[in-house]
């Protein structure tokens, strides 16, 4: 990605005499004396030519040749369930070509998927989880979703018989939901 500015004489190696002219032979058209400004350059390949000419029309010359790589785009971190104790969390990324990806999060969890899956959840998974792709050396800026597991419902079955009807009740142990806020699901004979 771009560097800002560029002071060209600290990309020469060994020794070198002063006085010379730098010359950019591609043209991004931002250099200005020694200081090449990449800001708003586009990737690509750009050379410089740094001229020294003594009496006599004697002159050297070295070449910088200067390599800006594209950034990659960032990816969209995302989740397409809600996600409960003991179930598996699905980590989604968006698609960028010829990348490599690189999740972090919580408990030192780390993965290179594109969209990995951690079975089982648990609370211990809570936290917040960032992905970022590289690509040519390039890393994208993160991108991130929060992830928040649902603990499962506790509750006790209370029987009894009402009005000749037999009745069985969820009873919620230590308030884990509320009764009007869930939906049921009985499964018995018929």
């Amino acid at each position: 990605g771009n560097q800002g500015t560029i002071d060209l004489f600290t990309l020469l190696l060994g020794t070198y005499d002063n006085g010379g002219i730098w010359e950019e032979t591609t043209n991004s058209g931002t250099l200005i004396g020694n200081l090449w400004n990449s800001t708003t350059v586009l990737s690509g390949n750009f050379q410089f030519k740094y001229k020294v000419t003594a009496p006599c029309a004697v002159a050297d010359e070295a070449i910088v040749n200067i390599i800006i790589k594209a950034i990659p785009e960032t990816p969209v971190a995302f989740l397409e369930q809600v996600i409960c104790d003991t179930q598996s969390l699905n980590l989604l990324a968006t698609t960028v070509p010829n990348v490599t990806y690189q999740w972090s999060g919580p408990n030192g969890f780390t993965s290179n998927e594109q969209n990995p899956i951690i079975n089982p959840v648990s609370a211990l998974n809570n936290g917040m989880y960032s992905v970022k792709v590289i690509e040519n050396g390039c890393e994208s800026s993160l991108a991130s979703v929060e992830v928040v597991v649902n603990s499962l419902p506790q509750f006790t079955l209370e029987s009894s018989c009402v009005e000749n009807a037999f009745t069985i009740m969820a009873i919620p142990i230590n308030n884990s939901f509320d009764v009007n806020q869930v939906n049921y699901s009985w499964i018995g004979p018929n």
